[in-house]
């Protein structure tokens, strides 16, 4: 079989029994398709699970969005950044509405007609949502396609001669973006667990360091945000240039200044440090408005903008599931943590413990299903106490030294609507265990409970059958071992 071939196959196979759970892929419902491959342009995924279903409920089809004014596609937006998206968004609706009787088209030509639809969201929607022959070329099929065949390969035309060579359009394209999302990293790839290892070039010469991307200089910039309130208790805001309502940089008129503190803010390269001061305001003034908390939600308005407010208190009293922000919490090595693995045989049964486990935890306490995890372990760091049972255990059976490390990532989860601070919640977590340099598919229940101070405090217990792993201890005529492992998490993990 050609190595092309053996590309596609390969990643068929693999999108078959890996794919992550979401909710555009449970219809492929090309519109579905279309607002999610604007979402993801510059935003991660978990932010975008947070705002998928809350923006279809507001604008449930093209014809509804259509209809739509910028102000209102922009409020829904808010949070998202990057709002030209949402109006050339609507925009492009518009134009289906009116040209192709509200209907996606199937062709990257026609699509391409369409505002905001550039060749690469062309070939995502014609492939994803009509299961269309179209190459895609992202950030993580790029990678991918440089790992495979070299920095010097033509992308689109490497793209296009495998998405022609797939069964199903849909299927490769996916594959690619998840397993250059899941594995083929930028930094650390794991290429023990990509299925495409034995065709690519770099794990091939043992080069996967990608050249550097030049990028833009951070700049820092300092700003300060008044948050001025009149005797109602409403906000000043002015509208800017983009259409969004921000707060007012300067405090005109207004009485009882106090600072409240500072938090950091991130657009682009800039890293713009934010001083919030409150003041009382006395009349309204020129280009500015009243606006109430509780209508927020119905203006466009920038992430930073909830951030001053949440500082100020001013939204304690109206704070709505709009308002909750998601964060991504770091596990490091650390005393607290530990991670056991339990064996017993016959006539022992012993520990083997580490405290040495790094990972991360993307939490938003509105929607704790769009949460993820990820947990390495390192194998080599495991003890019993016990130096000869350190060699069995490290040595003989899960042979660290080929297999250091042990992983778990996530692909879906399963929890109440919402989880509040220091109330212990029971979740499920479905993801990928490898072990032994094998992965398999687990669900695995998990108790979590969130700390006011931004920390996350994780407790699992789970059975590992060890000869799914490969790693099969010899029995004899005195000597019978369990295969099923205990394995036992408490992890605490703190907000970046």
């Amino acid at each position: 079989m050609p190595t092309l071939e053996r590309i596609v196959r390969k990643s068929e196979r693999w999108f078959s029994t890996h794919q992550r759970e979401l909710p555009w892929r449970k219809t492929y419902n090309p519109y579905h398709v279309w607002i999610s491959e604007v979402m993801l342009q510059q935003t991660q995924m978990p932010v975008v699970l947070r705002f998928y279903d809350r923006f279809l409920d507001r604008f449930p089809s093209i014809a509804a969005l259509a209809r739509a004014s910028h102000d209102d596609v922009t409020a829904a937006w808010s949070g998202l950044g990057y709002y030209r998206r949402a109006r050339m968004l609507r925009d492009g609706a518009a134009v289906v509405q009116e040209r192709f009787g509200g209907t996606l088209p199937h062709r990257v030509d026609e699509l391409m007609t369409i505002p905001g639809i550039g060749r690469y969201t062309a070939g995502a929607i014609a492939s994803i949502a009509h299961d269309r022959v179209a190459p895609i070329v992202d950030g993580n099929i790029e990678r991918i396609l440089t790992r495979l065949f070299g920095p010097r390969t033509n992308l689109w035309r490497r793209a296009e001669e495998l998405v022609t060579l797939s069964r199903s359009p849909r299927i490769f394209n996916q594959a690619l973006m998840e397993i250059g999302a899941l594995l083929c990293r930028p930094q650390n790839p794991q290429c023990d667990r990509c299925p495409l290892r034995a065709e690519c070039r770099a794990f091939t010469r043992g080069n996967t360091q990608l050249a550097p991307r030049k990028r833009a200089g951070s700049i820092s910039i300092r700003r300060r945000l008044y948050v001025v309130r009149d005797r109602r208790g409403r906000i000043l805001m002015r509208r800017d240039r983009r259409g969004l309502f921000v707060l007012v940089r300067r405090s005109p008129l207004a009485v009882g200044r106090k600072w409240l503190g500072r938090f950091r803010h991130t657009i682009m390269n800039q890293q713009i440090s934010f001083d919030v001061f409150s003041a009382n305001g006395q009349r309204r003034t020129a280009n500015c408005s009243w606006i109430a908390t509780k209508d927020l939600e119905k203006l466009p308005h920038p992430s930073f903008v909830r951030k001053a407010l949440h500082l100020a208190g001013a939204l304690l009293l109206t704070a709505t599931a709009l308002f909750a922000e998601a964060r991504t919490y770091r596990i490091a090595p650390d005393a607290k943590n530990m991670v056991e693995f339990h064996a017993e045989d016959s006539y022992d049964a012993f520990d083997g413990r580490t405290n040495k486990a790094t990972g991360a935890i993307t939490a938003d306490p509105s929607k704790p299903g769009a949460s993820t995890v990820e947990v390495i372990i390192d194998m080599n760091s495991l003890d019993t106490a016990n130096s000869l049972r350190n060699r069995e255990m490290k040595e003989l059976y899960l042979e660290t030294k080929q297999h250091p490390t042990c992983s778990f990532k996530s692909t879906s989860v399963v929890a109440p609507e919402s989880i509040a601070s220091n109330s212990p919640a029971d979740i499920t977590v479905t993801g990928d265990f490898s072990l032994h340099g094998v992965t398999k598919r687990m669900t695995i229940p998990v108790r979590v409970v969130l700390i006011p101070d931004g920390r996350i405090h994780a407790t699992s217990t789970f059975k590992v059958h060890m000869p799914d792993f490969g790693i099969n201890v010899p029995n004899n005529i005195l000597v019978t071992v369990n295969n099923d492992v205990p394995v036992r998490l408490d992890l605490w993990a703190n907000a970046k």
